[in-house]
């Protein structure tokens, strides 16, 4: 089995405690990563203390900081542009990776080339996300369960090949990048939890999601427009987010 390199990259703003608790788990790792990449996506002056106490106590940690709040999107690709793993590990400020995340997911990209991401099962607040073994385009395009962002492993030669995460992205981003990663590759799923989240009511999945359905809809577009996605698939994305659009504001009336 050819050992890959692996950049881990975490994205964070004033949860420094959170990033803690992450980087503790990434340092349990039995397979340990070649490097840590944090970035800090314009922290107060107090959370960036805590940071760089925890980046001076590693070697293989680089911390990256913004002077301004650039966002998710944008904290992303600066982390993985800088990356020199092989295969590029994302987790959440807050997560807990597996001990065995690492291993287990290395292993499958390791052994299987045409595979370009792979992520697994999730725990979430007590209970387990289910992800499918195999994704497919169609899932994807009607925007059902695929795999877990935090959650995922994927090859950095791919990712630079398929043009990395969306800029023009505020949401969505990953969903946008496995879309565009499917022509050429294989996203799978490991069967069993390799990280816990703790899902909060004020995450982006919960306040954001209308954000995030427009941010899919802008993606979708993009990707027909320069022939990266079927009519078929485009038509049946607009068609699920106007759904979950619809649902959303319902369940937003019901609830005032």
């Amino acid at each position: 089995m050819k050992e890959l390199r692996i950049s881990v990259v975490l994205c964070f703003r004033n949860d420094a405690v959170e990033v803690s608790k992450t980087i503790d788990s990434i340092c349990k790792q039995l397979l340990q990563p070649d490097e840590i990449i944090i970035v800090d996506d314009g922290s107060d002056s107090h959370n960036q203390r805590l940071v760089a106490n925890i980046a001076s106590l590693n070697h293989k940690i680089k911390l990256l900081r913004s002077s301004s709040h650039i966002g998710l999107t944008r904290s992303l690709i600066w982390g993985c542009n800088i990356a020199t793993g092989d295969i590029i590990a994302r987790i959440d400020a807050g997560d807990v990776a597996h001990p065995h995340r690492l291993f287990y997911q290395a292993s499958v990209l390791s052994k299987n080339p045409f595979i370009v991401a792979v992520g697994s099962w999730v725990n979430v607040n007590n209970s387990t996300v289910r992800y499918p073994r195999m994704v497919q385009k169609i899932t994807l395009a009607w925007g059902g369960t695929t795999i877990a962002h935090p959650a995922a492993t994927f090859r950095a030669d791919s990712y630079r090949i398929v043009g990395g995460y969306s800029n023009f992205l505020t949401y969505a981003q990953d969903m946008d990048l496995w879309k565009r990663l499917m022509p050429i590759g294989a996203i799978v799923n490991i069967p069993i939890p390799l990280t816990t989240r703790l899902l909060s009511p004020l995450s982006i999945s919960v306040t954001k999601r209308l954000n995030q359905l427009d941010c899919v809809i802008l993606s979708s577009r993009r990707l027909y427009k320069h022939g990266k996605m079927s009519a078929f698939h485009h038509c049946l994305c607009l068609f699920s987010c106007a759904i979950r659009s619809l649902a959303r504001i319902i369940l937003n009336r019901v609830q005032q």
